[in-house]
């Protein structure tokens, strides 16, 4: 997303830090985590104007099942949302 996500709100979550740059916030949400609920939160302290979803490529799901170490979950990704290991 297009904010630097304030460290609390990623602490009270799931959520990792997977990328934090000029641009933005990238996040790895757990599974099961809300993300509507983690994004209103960031909402209530930052004007969001860039998110999105992105669905795992084969590639990715192949490597996670094979290498048994699929990070699932929902990921913030400069503008851009990203299902992983599903």
């Amino acid at each position: 997303m297009d904010v630097d996500v304030p460290e609390e709100i990623v602490d009270r979550s799931n959520s990792v830090v997977v990328e934090r740059n000029a641009t933005g916030t990238r996040l790895r949400l757990a599974p099961g985590e809300d993300a509507l609920e983690l994004l209103d939160a960031i909402r209530d302290r930052a004007r969001v104007t860039e998110f999105g979803v992105d669905a795992p490529t084969s590639d990715e799901r192949g490597d996670a099942l094979v290498s048994g170490s699929a990070s699932d979950g929902l990921v913030f990704d400069h503008g851009q949302w990203e299902l992983r290991g599903a």
